[in-house]
């Protein structure tokens, strides 16, 4: 998966679950701060990143960090970040 297209189905989840129009989501606008997730969409979105990585993380505080823009949350669910994560990256 690219990251045009985690993107394009974080907007699509987001807009489904938030209510919030896919198009005002921009990649690095920060969720919270734009209103976009409070406390319980936040464990939602975390649930939907670990669904497109295709397996459960063992979340640190550094990985909800990484939630905070769409762009930086695909470093998440792309396909080598269960390699970087193991080796500690």
């Amino acid at each position: 998966m690219t990251e045009d297209e985690f993107i394009e189905r974080a907007r699509r989840f987001l807009s489904e679950v938030g209510g919030r129009d896919p198009g005002s989501i921009h990649p690095d606008d920060n969720l919270v701060d734009n209103g976009v997730l409070d406390s319980l969409l936040l464990i939602a979105f975390l649930a939907f990143v670990e669904e497109q990585r295709g397996y459960e993380m063992d979340i640190q505080e550094e990985h909800i960090k990484l939630l905070a823009t769409l762009r930086s949350a695909y470093t998440l669910a792309r396909p080598e970040a269960r390699t970087a994560l193991v080796q500690g990256a």
